[in-house]
């Protein structure tokens, strides 16, 4: 069995993988050691450890973690230890472990042209050619992270349900923030996306939707996408399905 852990800024989402089949997911908060995070799930199966992670302590946290009570070594995520992985960009070593996985994750499951919108701390999007090469994308703040600012900043203003209104003319505050923070985020993506697809003169490509907020956005997108929650862990196990056939031919 595979153990992903995807470590993230806001969430840690902990997944373990069978025979290529992600059979659970768990989150947490990202300030939770790997003690608190990891003791109460059963990892008795447990033969392999693959880390994505953005946040570089907690890195060191849940590797060491591992290390003493599992006795197992993790593979760490980079730009340059993934078989066959291609970054066509300035700095490929700035691109994240997570947008690997993505990019990797939906290399597996579809061909042609991608956008991938990862919904997290901060939403991203990954611009992907016909070849399969990442070649750039965008980052923007995250649907939450906007909002817990608005709400840290003005007084009278109360956190909401991250929902979708009924109509976007709100007739109270509640609704209002739904709305401005909801639909907002919709014309946000939805413009994002006609603008890389006009910049790269791409009239078809596929939109893959990822991320925590990912379903909850979906329902309110206009346009045509696949919906892949948990296309990070997806990655991660085909990563290991990679490794694995690496160390097979060696």
């Amino acid at each position: 069995m595979l153990l992903a852990l995807d470590i993230g800024n806001t969430n840690i989402t902990v997944g373990i993988v069978e025979n290529s089949e992600i059979i659970m997911v768990h989150r947490i908060k990202s300030h939770t050691s790997a003690n608190e995070g990891l003791t109460d799930i059963d990892l008795s199966k447990i033969t392999n450890v693959i880390i994505s992670s953005v946040a570089p302590k907690k890195t060191i946290d849940y590797q060491n973690w591992c290390r003493m009570h599992l006795n197992l070594k993790p593979f760490i995520i980079k730009h340059n230890n993934i078989i066959g992985l291609k970054l066509d960009v300035d700095k490929p070593s700035s691109v994240g472990a997570d947008r690997i996985c993505n990019i990797v994750g939906a290399n597996k499951k579809y061909s042609g042209r991608k956008i991938i919108v990862d919904f997290g701390t901060a939403t991203t999007y990954d611009v992907i050619n016909k070849n399969g090469i990442f070649i750039g994308g965008a980052i923007s703040p995250g649907i939450d992270v906007s909002a817990n600012n608005l709400y840290n900043k003005a007084a009278l203003l109360k956190n909401t349900a991250f929902k979708f209104p009924k109509n976007v003319v709100g007739r109270n505050t509640e609704t209002n923030l739904q709305s401005g923070i909801m639909f907002g985020a919709v014309e946000s993506l939805e413009g994002m996306i006609i603008r890389i697809q006009n910049e790269m003169n791409w009239q078809n490509c596929r939109i893959i939707l990822t991320g925590g907020f990912s379903t909850v956005i979906s329902p309110g997108l206009s346009i045509k996408h696949d919906l892949e929650p948990f296309l990070t862990l997806f990655g991660i196990e085909v990563i290991n399905d990679i490794n694995k056939l690496h160390i097979i031919k060696i």
